[in-house]
Parts: C-alpha cells; structure tokens; sequence
C-alpha cells in the first residue's frame, strides 16, 4: 500500500497533503482505509479463502474493494480487478501495480468530481473584476477555476477573494488552484501538460513527454466520462496503472 501511494509524496507518514486535499491511510480492524479529507474513498477488505471469493462480493459499495490471494488464477492481466475483487499475493509481481490503479482511480473522481465545480455566490465585484482573467470562466454568480493561473493573476484574484468574499469562498478558490495544478501535471510522468478546455467545460491534454493522452468529456443525463491513454492504449496488460478509463455522475 505505502509502495503504491508513493507518486503522492507518502513515505513515512501516514498522512500528506496533496493537491489540496489531506490524504491519509489507516488501519481500521483489518481493513485499509484511504481517507481524503476525512472521508474514506477505498476500503481494502481482506478475504483469506484462497479458492473462492464471499458471495456477497459483487453487493459491495463500489469503494469497497475485497483483497484475496487469488493464487489459483492463471493468467489475469486483463485488467487491475478480477471481477469486483483486488488480487493481492506476493507470488503477484504486479501488486503493486494492481493497487496503484485503484488508488489512481480513487483520488482521480476526487479531482475530477470538482473540476470546474462554480464558486458561488461570488460577490458582484468578484465576477467582475475576474470575468476577463485567462483560466477563470464567471457566469453568474459563480466562477470556475479551469486551468492553472499565472503567478500575478492568482495573487490578483486571491487579493479580491480575501477582501470582498466570504472565507470558505476564499478557501474554496484556494482548493481549485491546488486541483487544477494537479490535473495540469501528467499522471504518468509528472511533467507539465497543458489543458485544453472544451466548450463543455471538460478538458483535454497531451503530454509532450511520454504522450500520454486525457479527455474529460461531458455526456448525457449528468454523466462524464474520463480516458488517459498511453499510446492510444488502455490495456491493463501493457500499460499498468499508467492507464485509465471511468466514468463519473455529476450534478448539473
């Protein structure tokens, strides 16, 4: 677990602050639990049986993942999860690699659930003075944070927030600059990659390094869906956890 959680600066902690948010492991009867900001989003339930999963396997919430040996598979790269369960075994030289894909995906709807979520009810000189900054979209009485901001803009638009809004306004602008930074650094290799905002308030990205591709894209009934792409590739077997593909219900 600690292995898998090292790309968000764990190491000997049990806690960390990244991207605006407090992440935290704990250990809860013998269960793991990943915190972010106080509210589990995995729980690793462990099963010992080495043949057969509990009946009740495919019941569980869907942050709720059962980890079992799992030793009589053959071959399961297919994908991260066998079914709805997490294969965890020494004799498994992708362990690690099964988890960081659950843990990836975890914190990823955290940030993804978020992005571009308005600030509102901004204050009406708020909107005004911030309508016309690059990275930040007014409608209304709501601003959105959609892309990282330059140095000056940022303090610019922090000076309004902390003299004419309300605290949590202001903390909550902090909280978006801190997730945008984060969605504007590529998954895989970590280096700048630009996001191209679409007109639906979703985003695209293409990593110069490794060529790692994201679409964030908004479909029907509140639903969107995200892909990152390793050479135009999800494929478990080939690309790890460096891959992804889910799909998130948002509120209009």
């Amino acid at each position: 677990l600690r292995h898998a959680l090292l790309r968000y600066r764990f190491e000997s902690s049990d806690s960390v602050l990244w991207a605006g948010h407090q992440l935290q492991i704990l250990q809860c009867g013998l269960e793991w639990h990943l915190k972010v900001d106080g509210t589990a989003v995995l729980e690793l339930v462990p099963w010992a049986c080495l043949d057969e999963l509990p009946d009740n396997a495919e019941k569980l919430e869907e942050h709720r993942i059962v980890c079992w040996p799992g030793i009589e598979l053959g071959d399961a790269l297919g994908s991260a999860l066998t079914g709805s369960a997490l294969r965890l075994s020494p004799m498994d030289l992708y362990t690690v690699e099964r988890l960081g894909a659950v843990i990836d995906e975890a914190i990823c709807r955290v940030l993804l659930s978020r992005y571009g979520k308005p600030i509102q009810p901004l204050p009406a000189v708020v909107a005004a003075e911030t309508q016309q900054l690059k990275g930040l979209k007014v409608q209304g009485n709501g601003l959105q944070v959609l892309s990282p901001l330059g140095d000056d803009v940022t303090h610019q638009a922090q000076a309004l927030f902390v003299k004419y809004a309300r605290p949590e306004l202001s903390q909550a602008f902090i909280e978006r600059l801190a997730e945008v930074r984060a969605l504007s650094l590529c998954p895989v290799c970590d280096a700048p990659a630009e996001l191209s905002i679409q007109t639906d308030d979703g985003f695209s990205s293409n990593c110069r390094s490794c060529s790692c591709k994201r679409y964030w894209r908004k479909g029907e009934a509140g639903l969107w869906s995200y892909q990152q792409l390793l050479s135009g590739r999800h494929e478990f077997r080939i690309t790890g956890r460096r891959s992804m593909v889910l799909s998130l219900r948002r509120e209009a």
